[in-house]
């Protein structure tokens, strides 16, 4: 009985589809022949293929404004080259600087009196003085025995040839000390060199955004202890598609607005290679920002505007 069942519960369902399936073809062949066509399955929209884009659509798709971050022309986490204790912060986050301006300072009291030292060893020249009076008074002297002998004979041959050598050696030294007041020079230098070292200043003209360190702590070298940004130029980053790239030339002008003010802009860099995974490429449209009104992170609205 139940074997019947199921038997006759599925020849009715394929009837039923049967029927179903005759009915929409019948519903298609009435369409047809009236010119209504026939319902196609959704599907999702294709993405704008630039490449099959008129020159004048590409002009059209260069002047709508594109959407952008503005970044700053340069971010500079300020190291030291050597280790050692923070003396001063003559800066503080927020304050602008110029090419320069010290803005860390370690403890260097040692220093200072090691480049005192060195300065009275360079300058200190009473042996080398010395030693010249003494060769010019040997040279004086050789000069005056050689006419006694070339002349009289009256001194000998020993007594000339003892003073050539004392001659020779006070040369000698004059020769030696002057080699060392030259070291000493190098090594004035050098302690100039390692006293500035402890001294952090800024490579450019900048705000200070950050300052990592404190009087009194330690500061390692290498580790970034200042950040200073230079926003005095700024530059927005686009990602265009690359037949929207082609067009565009460095040096471009463009419009870059952020937050109700616009700016006259230039295209600053296109790059030579696109993304693998997206196709875009990379564009950078500068600014200039000398009062430093537009701070970088700001969302940007850019539109280029290519030559007639």
């Amino acid at each position: 009985m139940v074997l019947c069942s199921m038997s006759w519960v599925f020849h009715w369902k394929s009837r039923m589809n049967c029927d179903g399936l005759k009915r929409i073809g019948l519903v298609v062949l009435i369409g047809a022949s009236v010119g209504i066509a026939p319902p196609a399955l959704a599907q999702p929209d294709s993405a704008e293929d630039f490449r099959q884009f008129s020159p004048d659509q590409m002009a059209d798709s260069q002047g709508a404004a594109l959407v952008g971050v503005v970044h700053p022309r340069g971010r500079y986490l300020l190291a030291f080259e050597v280790s050692g204790v923070v003396g001063q912060v003559p800066v503080v986050e927020g304050e602008r600087v110029e090419t320069g301006d010290a803005v860390l300072v370690l403890q260097q009291e040692i220093q200072d009196l090691e480049l005192e030292r060195l300065v009275l060893d360079w300058r200190d020249n009473t042996a080398l003085e010395a030693a010249r009076s003494r060769l010019a008074l040997i040279q004086e002297r050789l000069e005056s025995l050689e006419m006694l002998f070339a002349e009289t004979g009256s001194v000998s041959r020993d007594e000339l040839r003892n003073l050539e050598l004392q001659r020779l050696s006070a040369a000698a030294e004059v020769d030696q000390l002057q080699l060392n007041k030259e070291q000493q020079r190098l090594d004035y230098e050098i302690g100039v060199g390692r006293l500035a070292q402890r001294t952090l200043r800024a490579p450019v003209a900048g705000i200070i955004s950050q300052v990592a360190a404190k009087p009194g702590e330690w500061v390692q070298a290498g580790d970034p202890a200042v950040e200073l940004i230079d926003s005095a130029v700024n530059f927005v980053r686009l990602n265009l598609r690359s037949q929207q790239a082609i067009a565009l030339e460095q040096g471009m002008p463009a419009r870059v607005e952020v937050e109700g003010q616009v700016y006259l802009g230039r295209v600053s860099f296109i790059s030579p290679v696109a993304d693998p995974a997206s196709g875009r490429v990379e564009v950078k449209v500068e600014f200039d920002n000398l009062d430093y009104r537009v701070r970088p992170g700001l969302s940007a609205r850019v539109q280029l505007m290519p030559a007639e």
